[in-house]
């Protein structure tokens, strides 16, 4: 059970004093499935441009984790908080834990396979590209 605070003091002690606001927050987020507590109080905020490893032993609530933050669960409490509105489960994608890439096809046409059902042709290639450009792989669309 993921029952710690977990903190970044030392990724955001260099902030700077107006820096737009963390990409995401975890106030107090309580999950349980019937009986059984799964998270308890976490709290969790990740500045904009910042690498999270969510790590532990298999069942310790990392993928319950991810879901509450990717709006595909609710929390039985607490909240999770994204800077931009709107944010959630239509607008997130889930990486398989084990390879899941179309070996033959390009970079960017395995990005595009995660927006089954919301765009295709050029309007998939080009959110594509944006996701790509995001993370800084931009330039590798193509390979």
């Amino acid at each position: 059970m993921l029952d710690r605070q977990i903190t970044f003091e030392a990724a955001t002690a260099f902030a700077e004093p107006h820096a737009p606001p963390p990409a995401f927050e975890l106030r107090g987020l309580v999950k349980r499935f019937g009986g059984k507590t799964v998270l308890d109080g976490v709290d969790l905020t990740v500045p904009r441009g910042q690498f999270v490893a969510i790590i532990g032993k298999s069942g310790c609530g990392k993928s319950t984790l991810l879901r509450l933050l990717a709006g595909l669960e609710k929390p039985c409490a607490g909240e999770v908080v994204h800077s931009r509105p709107g944010a959630g489960a239509a607008d997130t994608r889930i990486m398989f834990q084990e390879p899941r890439l179309l070996p033959w096809a390009r970079i960017a046409d395995n990005v595009a396979v995660g927006l089954t059902g919301i765009a295709t042709g050029a309007a998939a290639r080009e959110r594509a590209g944006a996701r790509l450009a995001e993370v800084g792989l931009a330039e590798r669309g193509g390979d």
